[in-house]
């Protein structure tokens, strides 16, 4: 880090201070009696919203890390650039609509800074017994193993077109291929 680094990092950090639980990220509106208030404030005025809340571990965690993340380190929740001051990071949120979080980085992968603070159980059962090993090598995910899944192939659906296989949910594909 270069001394110029050093003393923006020195005199950001001096008088900074976390926005309180309780208080809008994205200005200086607080008096808020409950978080999910706060919550309904910052949707309706920016359309903040917590992506997945259902299954979110600490929602005032969360809350607090954002403040921290604003009012200490003057960072955007979103694209992560960092400012001098948490009144210019609120005025870059509001006025490049970053006012919301996202779980994913800007490479399309799992964003770890966020992640640690969600439960997302295992959605999909996957069997990784021998006997479900497919022919050519590939595993049957969503099958029962029996490699009888492409039964119903033939089926047609409404207006000429061919039924997709199910998918992890029992619902058709929604690729649909034309009958030639």
């Amino acid at each position: 880090m270069d001394d110029g680094t050093k003393a923006l990092v020195s005199n950001s950090t001096k008088d900074a201070a976390p926005i309180p639980v309780g208080c809008s990220l994205f200005d200086t509106h607080t008096g808020f009696d409950s978080i999910h208030e706060l919550l309904e404030y910052m949707l309706q005025t920016y359309g903040f919203f917590i992506p997945f809340i259902d299954f979110l571990l600490d929602i005032e965690g969360l809350l607090l890390y954002l403040g921290y993340k604003i009012g200490v380190g003057h960072s955007c929740i979103l694209c992560h650039r960092q400012f001098q001051s948490t009144a210019s990071v609120q005025a870059h949120m509001r006025d490049k609509g970053h006012c919301f979080i996202s779980l994913r980085n800007s490479d399309g992968e799992d964003d770890m800074e966020l992640a640690a603070m969600y439960y997302f159980p295992n959605t999909i059962d996957y069997d990784y017994d021998a006997q479900d090993s497919e022919e050519d090598g590939s595993w049957d995910v969503y099958g029962d193993g029996d490699g009888d899944e492409d039964e119903d192939e033939d089926e047609d659906c409404d207006d000429g077109y061919e039924c997709g296989d199910k998918g992890p949910m029992g619902v058709e594909d929604a690729t649909l291929i034309r009958e030639q």
